[in-house]
């Protein structure tokens, strides 16, 4: 009986207000090819130094605050699941007037491979 008398709180008790940041997910455009995956992403307001940028296990997170309104921040943040064929180490990008360009170089080697079968 405790465990439904604390689920079930009053709805009209006051409980402290909570602060929250503004999570906002950037419009991207992906360009592809065969040597290569091209990422823009509007980032209105953002400088160089607010932005995040990182590969890991195959997925490629944008991240970045800015003051907003009343000097609130606003968080930017956009997750992409990449190909397996990019070379992680070879990612970089730029940023210009609010405009993060990502470049994703894909690796010249494939990773996986035909297997023969072979008769019983």
């Amino acid at each position: 009986m405790k465990f439904l008398a604390r689920a079930h709180r009053d709805p009209l008790e006051r409980r402290p207000p909570v602060e929250m940041t503004p999570t906002v997910t950037p419009s991207v455009d992906i360009y592809e090819s065969e040597q290569e995956v091209y990422l823009i992403a509007d980032l209105p307001g953002v400088s160089k130094s607010e932005v995040r940028v990182e590969v890991e296990k195959g997925r490629l997170c944008l991240a970045a605050t800015r003051a907003g309104a009343g000097g609130r921040p606003i968080e930017y943040r956009r997750d992409i699941r990449m190909p397996e064929n990019i070379e992680a180490e070879k990612v970089s990008a730029q940023m210009l007037d609010g405009v993060l360009r990502v470049h994703l170089p894909r690796s010249s080697q494939r990773k996986g491979r035909q297997i023969t079968i072979r008769p019983s």
